[in-house]
């Protein structure tokens, strides 16, 4: 059920749709691509999934469900279609590191710890051994034919820590679920996160496309001390490379 829509266009896309419930964002952005980009939102997520079907569980109203739609007429999209045709087997993993790299930059400075980034999508931090997974990522992409007709970027943040977590693992069995808040010593409302990610989404999908090949490598090696292997190793910066620029998820 949607219960709010409204036009934000000091944002990009303009149109975003609110919702009390949702089976998964990224389901909703896939039945309801139109010639117009928008993201929506959710209070609520009942089958969220994530990277190779893993469940994201919805701890409640704290949490912050999104996904971006970009259409085919998108300027985004157009900038995919052309690196898609040069290189096809790395789309989808440049862009979801680039959203990790987003939401990095959007969450660090609001927290106390100092976050990382899960190859290829996940967000989270570390205590003494312990790891914990704040924000997951999940980029889909729908082709027709060889035509690259829309992009859906999935991001599932946990901002407020519910009562009791117990009852419920978190998406990837490695981590325990990690809260925004928690690492913060403060609540931030939605509305700021949303904002922010958008932000810095928007700045950071816009520079990258822009860049020459070269330009693309230098800001990987720059960002590379954040990215850990998923046994929490830091990851080679020539691995690093090899995986943005060749690898499909």
């Amino acid at each position: 059920m949607i219960s709010r829509e409204m036009k934000l266009n000091h944002l990009y896309p303009s149109r975003s749709i609110l919702l009390s419930t949702v089976d998964s964002t990224n389901l909703f952005c896939r039945r309801h691509a139109s010639d117009e980009s928008f993201f929506v939102w959710s209070r609520r997520q009942n089958q969220g999934k994530g990277q190779f079907g893993r469940i994201w569980n919805d701890f409640g109203t704290g949490n912050l469900f999104l996904s971006v739609s970009y259409n085919q007429a998108d300027s985004l999209v157009e900038r995919v279609s052309a690196d898609t045709r040069q290189n096809s087997s790395s789309m989808l993993a440049q862009l979801t590191f680039l959203v990790g790299l987003a939401l990095h930059q959007a969450l660090q400075p609001l927290v106390h710890v100092d976050l990382s980034i899960k190859w290829p999508n996940d967000i989270f931090y570390q205590l003494e051994k312990k790891r914990f997974k704040i924000s997951g990522i999940l980029c889909e992409s729908v082709i027709s034919g060889h035509e690259l007709q829309q992009l859906v970027i999935g991001i599932g943040i946990n901002l407020r820590a519910p009562a009791s977590t117990t009852a419920n693992a978190g998406a990837d069995s490695l981590y325990d679920p990690g809260f925004v808040d928690q690492i913060s010593k403060r609540k931030f409302s939605k509305g700021l996160i949303l904002r922010r990610v958008l932000m810095y989404l928007q700045q950071l999908l816009s520079d990258y496309y822009r860049m020459p090949l070269m330009h693309r490598e230098s800001l990987v090696v720059e960002y590379a001390p954040l990215v850990l292997t998923e046994n929490g190793k830091r990851m080679p910066v020539q691995d690093l490379l090899h995986l943005f620029f060749q690898v499909n998820l």
